[in-house]
Formats: structure tokens, sequence, C-alpha cells
């Protein structure tokens, strides 16, 4: 089933506003669920429209992982697709990373487990790398190489002390690895930066991206609730806070490239640190309920190339946790202008929850399906201007 929506958006200076209401994808097990088309302007600073251009939104079921019942994601985190056109799937429940062919079927699972090589006490981030696998393991602040095969090649350490502890890392462009750090961990660090990109040997390239503005004055819950979610692919990297209300792009060097405030269906974010504020200075509230619980917040971003990104924002679940995979959330497609910074340029609505890349450039997406959630449907979503 196709469904095709043609979306104007207005021009207001040099952001652009989204017009329409985001649309829920539906169930289908096949083919394409939806195809949205946006024509957006590149407004003037006089208010007066630009010239177009036309947005195509393709978002379509892949593949079902897992359909033999005895097998299941436990958690899933981070997927990727390598060389091969294997899915390479970070599975943080069960502390390992699953491999499936291009079919869907499991056929190897990496790690474990544990603190030795190759085990994962805490699974922060997996992928592909080149010709090899890497999963990062928080506790320990690794990074460790795989082969293809799964057998344990080397490990990298990312400990360092003039820096806040790691908490996520991805592959940029199969060279050079971007670190996402803790904010609570600036405050004892000497340099307040929250990304890193280094080199296969460990060196650093590049550091940026302080929010020290936003961290001041502190407050222990802002730091403690607050992190970093970033991705980069093409020279091009977008990141934002988890609890924040923008998005900024950065060339590899480090350097500004753009920024924009978020919103969904039109209406902005507010972030925990209004939240703490406007509750007297905490989360908490005197009844003992959480003030944030419910609040629409940035969930994942991924880099899909031409200074594109896709974002996701959901509902917090300050009780339970925020399930993507069977919530969904608003993806929002963003795109790094020549002169006006970041534009918002699409908005819909997904079951999904978004976790990666393939080796072209889609976003990819994975959603429980089945009876008991025993299965994972993986979906792809291609954006392309015509």
């Amino acid at each position: 089933m196709t469904q095709r929506v043609a979306i104007r958006c207005g021009c207001a200076g040099r952001h652009l506003q989204l017009g329409g209401s985001p649309m829920r994808t539906g169930s289908q097990s096949c083919g394409v669920l939806l195809l949205l088309m946006f024509l957006a302007c590149a407004g003037e600073d006089d208010g007066e429209a630009g010239s177009a251009a036309r947005w195509v939104f393709s978002l379509e079921v892949q593949d079902t992982l897992d359909r033999d019942p005895s097998q299941f994601l436990a958690q899933p985190l981070e997927i990727s697709v390598d060389k091969a056109g294997r899915y390479i799937v970070g599975d943080r429940g069960d502390r390992n990373i699953k491999v499936y062919d291009s079919l869907g079927d499991r056929v190897m699972v990496i790690g474990g487990s544990g603190g030795g090589p190759g085990e994962f006490r805490y699974l922060g981030s997996a992928g592909s790398y080149g010709d090899s696998i890497v999963g990062f393991d928080v506790a320990s602040d690794r990074l460790d190489f795989f082969s293809p095969d799964g057998e344990f090649v080397r490990s990298l350490s990312l400990v360092d002390p003039g820096y806040a502890k790691p908490h996520r890392v991805r592959v940029l462009d199969d060279s050079l690895f971007l670190v996402t750090r803790f904010p609570l961990g600036t405050v004892a660090a000497p340099d307040k930066r929250l990304l890193t990109i280094v080199r296969p040997d460990g060196s650093t390239r590049s550091s940026f991206f302080e929010r020290t503005e936003y961290f001041s004055p502190e407050y222990p819950e802002l730091l403690q609730f607050s992190g970093v979610f970033a991705d980069g692919w093409d020279g091009v990297v977008f990141a934002g806070l988890f609890g924040g209300d923008s998005v900024f792009a950065f060339s590899y060097d480090g350097q500004l490239l753009g920024g924009a405030a978020l919103s969904a269906n039109q209406v902005p974010l507010t972030t925990l640190r209004q939240v703490i504020e406007r509750n007297g200075g905490s989360l908490r509230r005197p009844d003992g309920s959480w003030a944030h619980h419910n609040l629409l917040m940035l969930h994942r971003i991924v880099a899909i190339g031409h200074g594109r990104a896709v974002l996701q924002l959901a509902d917090y679940d300050a009780i339970h946790g925020t399930d993507l995979l069977g919530d969904g959330g608003t993806l929002l497609v963003v795109s790094l202008g020549p002169a006006a910074g970041i534009q918002h340029i699409g908005e819909l609505s997904t079951n999904a929850g978004l976790l990666g890349r393939d080796d072209v450039g889609a976003a990819l997406l994975l959603r429980w399906i089945g009876a008991e959630n025993n299965s994972t449907e993986l979906l792809r979503l291609e954006v392309r201007s015509q």
C-alpha cells in the first residue's frame, strides 16, 4: 500500500515552517508503507518565497529479523550495514552484537556478558567499520574490533583524563570515530566539550560542542539526566542534547555550520532546564512524581549524508523508560543549507525506533511485531530531492 501527500511549507525569513499534520504509518508487512512529497521553499529575508525544492520521502519495510520464535532481540540500540550487506545490530539487553544476512536471518552472535576481551559489561554502541565490526563497552571505556567472522582482533581504550567519560561511539565514514560524552562528567573534567572525533589509533582529530552556558548555573539533576545524541557522515556531524531544544551541525574539524530550534507539529520543545526551574529546582514534584514524565524530547540522531539528518522525538517515559520500537515518535528530517543554517524539510509520525543507516545513506528503523513482540521489523527511510 502506498500513500501520497503533498505539503507546501511556508517560508518565513531564514526559517522553514512545516505545514500539515504528521502521519502515522500503518502496520503493513510488505511494500512501501508511506511516500511523502514535500515542497520546501528556500525563503528570502523579506519573507518572499524563493526557489522551490521538492523532497520525496519513502518509508518501506525491508526485512523481518528473527522470524524464528526461539530467537529474538532483547534491547536493540543501533543498526548498520556492512560491506557484505549484512545487518549489524547491537543488543544492549543481551550485551552482544547480532549479525543478520540480507534476508533477515541471524547468522552470528558476537561478544557476550563479561569484562574480558571481546565481552561487554554495558554495551553502549555497535556497528560496521570498514571490513570490521566494532562494539563499545561503556563500563571499561573500551572499543573492541572484530573480524567479519566475529573473531576478536584488538581493543582501543578511549580513556582521556582531559574529558568527561565516553558514552557512545559512532563510526564516521569508515575512517573515524565520533565519541559522545556524559554531561555529568564535565563537572570535574578540565575540557567541557562533549564531542570528540578520534582516529583509529586513538589520537584526537577534533573536539567540540561545549554547552556550558546551558548547564550554568548547575542543577545536579540537569547534568545527571541530560545526554548527547550525535552522528556524522559525509563530512558533517549533527548533535543535540537529550533534554535540549536545538540541533547543531559541525564540520569534522569542529567548525559550527548551523543550528536550529526543534519542534514537532510546530510546537517548540521544552528543555529539562525549563522544567527544573518551573518546578522549584528539581525534577521531582512534592508528591514524588516526575515533572518531566511524558515530556517530548530528542531521542536519536542519524546523519544520512548530503548535509541531512533524521531526528526522532518521543515522549519520555520517566517511570518505565521510553521504548522507541514499541511507542515510536516523530521523525524530523533536517538539511544544512548553504546560507540559512539548518532547515526542517519534513516531519512524520512513526511507530518504530530510529537506530541507524545503511551503506547508501537511508535511515534504518526497527519496530516490534508479533503477538508478544518476539520479532522485529526493519524499515528503511529514504530521503531524496527532485
